[in-house]
């Protein structure tokens, strides 16, 4: 259940005078693990950003190309820009595929790390008395 909730609903269960010390640590460590898997998740969307961004003014600059002369200086502007987006675009693409390897593997050590916790029955809510 855990494994979808927010830091805010882990917060929450922390917070609850039913949980025992032992879950609170464990939890508090959930957090820990989680926060790499959500640093990893934020950087692959910037990642993202990114390459739309290049990809949509890539869009803009073969048009230009298209209308432009040959012969007009800024042609030749034109295609050092996209030379450069493409060695950008490039470099953002493997940054891409390893954060999604990252990402994949974070989001795995978190649910082990949940399923681990669950398992423990020393990690438990106490019933109020």
């Amino acid at each position: 259940m855990l494994t979808n909730s927010s830091d805010d609903t882990i917060r929450f269960v922390i917070n609850l005078s039913e949980s025992s010390a032992a879950l609170n640590a464990k939890l508090a460590d959930a957090l820990k693990v989680k926060a790499t898997r959500d640093f990893t998740t934020r950087d692959l969307r910037q990642v993202a950003t990114d390459i739309a961004r290049i990809t949509a003014d890539q869009d803009r600059i073969h048009k230009n190309l298209r209308e432009t002369p040959k012969e007009a200086e800024v042609y030749g502007d034109y295609l050092k820009k996209l030379s450069a987006q493409e060695k950008e675009m490039d470099a953002l693409t493997d940054k891409q595929k390893k954060l999604m390897e990252s990402e994949f593997k974070a989001r795995k050590a978190y649910e082990d790390y949940l399923d681990n916790l669950s398992g423990g029955s020393k990690y438990c809510l106490r019933r109020a008395a």
